[in-house]
């Protein structure tokens, strides 16, 4: 995976600094290949599914979260990120409380746009000339996809159908013990059969009186990208790495 630099961290980790989301992508590009288990044997401690990533796709992924501790008030936080892949191009836009950032990978470029100020920036250009790299972002992408993941036990549930889309559910269990503590995660997921992607995950975590659950779903999904989803607006102004990170920062104020 490229890096990315801190500057769309800033915004990226809004959206993925989430243990759902990390375990839900962790499970698209990490899952161990393996054939689907018979449905005699509905549990195992391998992934009984492999996962990809398709050539050619766009959607909108939504991560929900909702936690709740002893004495203090519930809390909901929803993300939106709409994703879009063509081979070697792809697109995420990034909605933060209103405010949307795009980052764009072509062949041999990336870019951050930043469209309320129709600005954009040269990602490569900013690498070359220092700014950080993610490589010790608390929350960057490579750190969760990459995050090796606790013992597992993987139980087949079924076929279901996911906004209008035929997908096989997996139930997945892990304890994870520290010391006088001990976490309790299950997740279940829906795999799509056709495209072998997943389409749906919610994960619940309890341990020490807390209580979390996530719920990452990708709606609107199709294989068919338009060209012009890959392309810079013309009216778009090309500004310097650190003029976008100002201008990005003045438009997240109140």
């Amino acid at each position: 995976m490229k890096r990315t630099p801190a500057l769309i961290l800033m915004v990226a980790a809004v959206a993925l600094a989430t243990l759902g989301a990390g375990l839900y992508w962790r499970h698209r590009q990490k899952t161990r290949t393996a054939p689907a288990a018979p449905r005699a044997e509905t549990t195992s401690s391998l992934p009984p599914f492999s996962t990809k990533e398709p050539q050619r796709y766009q959607a909108n992924r939504i991560t929900s979260s909702r936690s709740s501790e002893p004495g203090t008030q519930d809390q909901t936080d929803v993300s939106q990120v709409f994703l879009a892949r063509d081979g070697d191009k792809r697109r995420e836009d990034y909605d933060l409380d209103g405010l949307s950032i795009s980052y764009l990978e072509l062949p041999g470029a990336r870019y951050a746009l930043l469209p309320s100020q129709k600005i954009y920036t040269d990602l490569n250009e900013a690498e070359e000339g220092g700014l950080p790299a993610d490589d010790d972002a608390e929350f960057s992408p490579d750190r969760l996809l990459n995050e090796s993941p606790v013992e597992s036990v993987y139980e087949l549930q079924g076929p279901e159908t996911i906004n209008g889309r035929e997908a096989t559910k997996y139930r997945v269990t892990t304890t994870n013990a520290t010391g006088t503590d001990s976490v309790k995660t299950e997740t279940k997921i829906w795999i799509d059969q056709a495209l072998q992607l997943p389409l749906k995950s919610e994960m619940m975590v309890s341990g020490n009186g807390i209580q979390s659950i996530v719920t990452t779903e990708l709606q609107n999904l199709s294989v068919e990208v338009p060209g012009a989803v890959f392309e810079l607006p013309a009216d778009f102004r090309k500004v310097s790495a650190k003029e976008f990170e100002r201008q990005l920062r003045t438009a997240r104020k109140p």
